[in-house]
C-alpha cells in the first residue's frame, strides 16, 4: 500500500506542476467546466483529487458557477466520506460508470463490479448531496436481450439521473470483450441489432422526457454536459496527464500514453507535449462535420462561413438525393441529422468530407 500511495503521490505532483507550468504559457481564459476522466480518476483519494482542484483554482481564473465533473468508477467508491468530500471540496457533478443493470452483462464486459455496487455508491452519492448524476449505460451486447435494455434504463431512471450516456459496445484492444470476439467465443452483433437497440434507447429515453441532444446523450432540461458541449462547439481547452490533448486556437497538442515518459518531464520541469498539429481550413470544416452533426441543432449558417455553407448544403442535399432519405433536415438557417443519420453518421461523414 505504501508503495502505491508512494507512486499516486508522484503522479499527483506531476499533474499539480503541469498546471502551474501551462499557467505561465497560457494566455488569460475564464475556466467554465473542469472534467477530471478519461481514466479512473477515483483511484486516488479524494484528498489527492481536491488538491489538484484547488490547485488549479490557484492558477486559473475559474469561474464560480463552474460545471465540475468527476467519472467514477462504482468498485472504487467504498466509502461515504469520500462524495462528501469532494462534495464541500466543490465538484458538482459526477458520471458513474455503472454501464448495465444486468449482471451477466458487465461480467462481459470485463467490469469488476456488480449492479449491487452501483446502487450502493448511487445512494451515497445522493446522500451526500450530489443531485446532478449522469450514468453511463452500453448496449449493443452479444446475445443481450430488449427486456434488459428496458430493465437497465427503468433501474437507472428509479433514481433520478439528470443525464444519461448510451454507447454502443465497441472492440477496444486489450479488453476482455476484444479477446472473447478475437478467440470466437462471442459474436458481434450485427448492425442491424445495432440500430435496434439504438432506436430502443431513444425511445425509451425520450418518452421519460430526456433530449437526445447528441449521439450518444441524453439529458433533462438544463442538465446537458457543459465541458462536453464546449468541446463538440469548438471552445478551447487544456489538458493535463498522460495521454491529454488540447487545443488552442488553431494549435492542438497532446501528450503520449507513457507514464514514465510523463513523469520524466516533471524531473525536467518542461511539459512540451510530444504532438501537435496546425489546422488548416481543410481540417477544420472535417472538425466541424465530426462535431456538429453529432449534435441534435446541427450546423448553423451563421457559425460558419458563406462559402463552407454552400458547399456543406450541397454535399447534404447531394446525400439526401443519393440514399433517397432525409438524413439531414435543411432550411435556409441550419441543417439538422435525422436519427437515421446517426445510425450511419461515420460512413455519411466519410462521402461528405470527400466532396
Amino acid at each position: 500500500m505504501e508503495k502505491g500511495n508512494r507512486h499516486f503521490n508522484e503522479y499527483v505532483n506531476a499533474i499539480i506542476n503541469e498546471i502551474k507550468w501551462h499557467s505561465k504559457r497560457t494566455d488569460y481564459y475564464k475556466v467554465k467546466t473542469i472534467y477530471f476522466g478519461g481514466g479512473t480518476p477515483n483511484l486516488l483519494h479524494s484528498t489527492h483529487l481536491i488538491k489538484i482542484l484547488n490547485i488549479i483554482r490557484e492558477y486559473f481564473n475559474v469561474d464560480s458557477n463552474s460545471e465540475i465533473t468527476i467519472e467514477l468508477n462504482p468498485e472504487f467508491c467504498k466509502e461515504k466520506t469520500f462524495f462528501d468530500d469532494l462534495k464541500l471540496a466543490g465538484f458538482n457533478r459526477l458520471s458513474i460508470g455503472a454501464q448495465s443493470a444486468i449482471d451477466s452483462e458487465l461480467e462481459v464486459l470485463g467490469r469488476i463490479h456488480n449492479h449491487k455496487t452501483t446502487v450502493t455508491t448511487i445512494k451515497k452519492a445522493i446522500n451526500s448531496g450530489f443531485d446532478n448524476i449522469s450514468l453511463d449505460m452500453i448496449f449493443n451486447i452479444p446475445q443481450q436481450k430488449k427486456e434488459n435494455i428496458i430493465k437497465t434504463i427503468e433501474e437507472f431512471l428509479s433514481f433520478n439521473p439528470k443525464h444519461i450516456s448510451a454507447y454502443s459496445l465497441t472492440k477496444e484492444q486489450g479488453t476482455k470483450y476484444y479477446k472473447m470476439v478475437q478467440n470466437g467465443s462471442l459474436i458481434e452483433n450485427s448492425e442491424e441489432v445495432d440500430s435496434e437497440h439504438f432506436k430502443l434507447c431513444h425511445d425509451l429515453l425520450t418518452k421519460n422526457g430526456f433530449s437526445h441532444y447528441e449521439i450518444s446523450n441524453y439529458s433533462l432540461k438544463g442538465y446537458e454536459s457543459k465541458h462536453n458541449s464546449n468541446y463538440w462547439n469548438g471552445t478551447d481547452y487544456i489538458g493535463f496527464g498522460p495521454s491529454a490533448h488540447s487545443k488552442i486556437g488553431e494549435k492542438r497538442f497532446w501528450h503520449n500514453a507513457s507514464l514514465s515518459n510523463y513523469l520524466k518531464k516533471n524531473e525536467n520541469n518542461n511539459f512540451e507535449c510530444d504532438h501537435y498539429e496546425i489546422l488548416n481550413d481543410k481540417m477544420k470544416i472535417t472538425e466541424l462535420l465530426l462535431t456538429k452533426f453529432r449534435l441534435k441543432n446541427g450546423i448553423e449558417k451563421n457559425k460558419i462561413k458563406s462559402k463552407d455553407w454552400d458547399n456543406i448544403n450541397n454535399a447534404i442535399k447531394f446525400v439526401n438525393k443519393k440514399y433517397s432519405k432525409r438524413y439531414f433536415i435543411i432550411d435556409d438557417e441550419k441543417i439538422v441529422p435525422t436519427i437515421d443519420a446517426w445510425l450511419v453518421l461515420d460512413s455519411l461523414l466519410v462521402e461528405i468530407d470527400t466532396m
